[in-house]
């Protein structure tokens, strides 16, 4: 699953893996501007540990994350 977290002072891409339990986190321009096709950009890229899947959930639900791939 691939959600865009909306949160303050975020606008990271997080991937999750199949089994929900690896969060993937990815830092780019592309929070701040839109990007054109092609474009290289510099990111920054930190996989961390699911505690609590219903955490995630409750973003979800809360509007603080937007599903853009696959399904909660």
């Amino acid at each position: 699953m691939v959600v865009f977290d909306r949160s303050e002072g975020h606008n990271n891409l997080i991937y999750f893996n199949a089994d929900r339990s690896i969060k993937v986190i990815v830092t780019a321009d592309f929070n701040r501007r839109r990007l054109k096709p092609k474009e290289q950009v510099d990111a920054v890229i930190n996989a961390y540990k699911v505690e609590d899947f219903d955490m995630v959930l409750n973003a979800i639900k809360g509007g603080v994350y937007v599903v853009l791939k696959g399904k909660p």
